[in-house]
This record gives C-alpha cells, structure tokens and sequence, in this order.
C-alpha cells in the first residue's frame, strides 16, 4: 500500500472505487442513502482549488483503497472539515487511521489549525481512529444527531 498526496487523475481512480464501496460505506461518509459518490461532490473534487480541498490516498497496484480529505470551512479558513473513506474489502486493517495521519500535517502545513470531524454515533471504527490519533483527550459534543469533533491540527 502507498499513502501519497492528491495528484491530477486521481478523480478517476475515485470514480473507480465506486463499485468498492456499499451504499452503508457511502451513508456513513455523506449522511445520505446513496450507492454511487454524489455527483456534487466530484465535480467539487475535480475543480476545487488545491488550498480550499486536498487529500492523501491510499493506493495498491493501481486501485485506489481510500482517501482522507479536508475542506476549509468558508467563514474560518485557519479551519476545517475532514473525513476519512475506504473501501469495504480494505476497512479495519488500519488504512483509515494510516490515511489519517498523514492528513493532519498536510493540513496544519496548508494553515488549518482545527480540524472538524462529524461521526455517526454508531461508527465504532471511525471513533476508535479519532481515539488512535489524538488520544483519549479528545471529546465529541453531540450535534443534529451525529458526534462532532473539534481537533488541534
């Protein structure tokens, strides 16, 4: 496995990994039933400008295994939203947390100071990752029925 940044073609490795990915792996990263990426989204992620979203990938022979990405929030752009996606064959055998890691000093080096993270309550793997990297300082407040973390970069 290679974990790399983000780099031109990679949206179609994205489109790709799609069929990898069941409809409880996109709800739990989107918040919506859906069994495809939001078409929204990947036309945000083939023309946001570099310095408002970025991402690492996880990569093996050529397929993509997941990505952690952040996104400035609009209002605070010494912040942000990140998340975490792998897919199904490859999720529990440390690529999340791996991809997590190597996003955060990503981000503190593009300037995010605080990092925003929304969990459903029920995704034990996704908790267990935030736990693995920051700690057990870390704590969620409980907002619109999902975990919200606020984490230092």
């Amino acid at each position: 496995m290679e974990i790399r940044p983000w780099r031109p073609g990679d949206q179609q490795l994205l489109i790709a990994a799609q069929r990898d990915l069941s409809r409880a792996s996109l709800s739990s990263r989107f918040f919506v039933g859906t069994s495809t990426l939001p078409v929204k989204y990947l036309r945000y992620v083939a023309h946001a400008p570099r310095e408002r979203w970025d991402a690492q990938v996880a990569t093996h022979r050529g397929r993509l295994l997941g990505w952690a990405e952040f996104a400035r929030l609009p209002a605070r752009p010494d912040e942000a939203d990140i998340a975490v996606l792998v897919i199904d064959a490859w999720q529990r055998q440390g690529v999340a947390t791996a991809l997590f890691r190597a996003m955060i000093p990503r981000a503190a080096a593009a300037g995010i100071r605080v990092a925003h993270a929304d969990i459903e309550p029920g995704n034990r793997a996704a908790r267990a990752m935030i736990a693995a990297v920051f700690g057990d300082t870390i704590r969620a407040s409980f907002e619109d029925g999902l975990l919200h973390y606020k984490m230092p970069v």
